[in-house]
């Protein structure tokens, strides 16, 4: 019996495709990149809350989860890029198809909305996370009203098990995405005193570039798609912060460009104390 695996490697640079031969070192040099960004992001964070950049600025680490905004664009653009573009138009701010190799047969398709609101495809969510720095200031409006304006640069890591697979690919199937993003974002925040703590509302919006690795993995397929994503998003947020200790835990209401509402929750840590 014979055994064959279909391998796609594409990039929007095509200096970032992997080569077929030497898979395993592609592999490690990419994920030696992401921990590079990593370290990188740490420093950078460590270097921010050094020397404050203005006199009111704060910088903050904010621990949360992925953001589906980027992940749905960057598995359509995958999607496309293993059928030879023939996976359907894009929608606006989707990542490029990308000018790596792409071939496929239909019968071997990608369902690019396999993780959309619609899909009949059970998937668990494995893994799921965002680790980023933000760097803030707050004009206050009076009242406890404040407009918080900042950009935050964050590395995304999110993974779907899909045990059944998808579509007439019975085997199971994984779908990663890594992604280095930044976005500036301004929203309204009105405090509300609660003793030693303070409750906070946020209405805002900000706009998302990143650059995304995904990856879809089974028996059969192993494919990777490198590209870059541009996003709008508006939030509504509810939270609860402890002054003091420069602390904030949110939950947040999202509506993305293009995409479905999702909810998500950050906890943010002041780090220029």
């Amino acid at each position: 019996m014979f055994t064959f695996r279909m391998v796609i490697v594409s990039s929007n640079n095509a200096g970032d495709s992997d080569a077929t031969d030497g898979q395993g070192q592609g592999r490690f040099t990419k994920v030696q990149n992401f921990r590079g960004l990593g370290l990188s992001l740490v420093l950078a964070g460590l270097g921010l809350a050094g020397c404050a950049p203005c006199a009111d600025c704060r910088v903050d680490a904010v621990l949360g989860q992925d953001r589906r905004a980027l992940a749905d664009p960057a598995l359509r653009a995958a999607a496309a890029q293993f059928l030879g573009d023939a996976a359907g138009p894009g929608r606006p701010g989707d990542a490029g198809p990308g000018s790596g190799t792409s071939s496929g047969l239909p019968r071997f398709r990608i369902d690019p909305d396999v993780l959309g609101p619609d899909s009949t495809t059970p998937y668990r969510l494995a893994r799921n996370r965002q680790i980023a720095l933000r760097l803030g200031h707050e004009t206050a409006l009076g009242r406890g009203l404040a407009l918080d304006s900042g950009i935050r640069v964050g590395l995304g890591h999110s993974v779907y098990d899909l045990p059944q697979g998808m579509g007439v690919l019975s085997d199971p199937a994984r779908i990663g995405f890594a992604s280095l993003s930044v976005m500036p974002e301004v929203s309204l925040v009105q405090r509300i005193p609660l003793g030693a703590l303070e409750g906070r509302l946020r209405l805002g919006g900000g706009w998302q570039v990143a650059r995304s690795r995904t990856t879809v993995r089974s028996a059969l397929l192993d494919v990777r798609h490198t590209g870059t994503t541009r996003r709008g998003t508006v939030w509504l947020g509810a939270g609860l912060a402890d002054p003091a200790r420069g602390m904030e835990l949110t939950g947040e209401a999202r509506v993305n460009q293009g995409g479905s509402p999702e909810f998500g929750a950050e906890l943010r840590l002041r780090l220029d104390r």
